[in-house]
């Protein structure tokens, strides 16, 4: 089984094989009951959002690793990959400004890629 922080690096490294912007990680464990990590990152258009979007579920699905659920818009501005403990936030970069979700859980630690 591969633990959580495992699948948040993971997510993180593919993202930025396809050229993510500002990929993070936030621990929530010790915070939050929501899950333990946050994965958030940006691309700069909505076809670069699907195209990550795509990419992270291809690639951890290879590695065994399956979403619980995963939640889109349709126009791809802010996109969810749910595995349990990790979820993956993928915004266009004006959504994500707009949320800062960084912001809203500053309070959660920030854990190195």
């Amino acid at each position: 089984m591969i633990e959580p922080l495992d699948i948040a690096k993971n997510a993180v490294a593919i993202s930025l094989d396809k050229k993510s912007d500002n990929p993070r990680i936030l621990k929530l464990k010790d915070i939050s009951t929501i899950a333990d990590y946050f994965v958030i990152m940006s691309g700069n258009s909505d076809r670069h959002v699907k195209a990550l979007f795509n990419e992270i579920e291809v690639q951890l699905k290879r590695q065994g690793v399956r979403p619980v659920r995963k939640e889109t818009d349709q126009e791809y501005k802010w996109c969810i990959l749910d595995y349990g403990d990790v979820l993956v936030h993928i915004f266009y970069y004006k959504t994500r400004d707009f949320y800062r979700l960084e912001r809203l859980w500053s309070d959660a630690e920030e854990v190195a890629i």
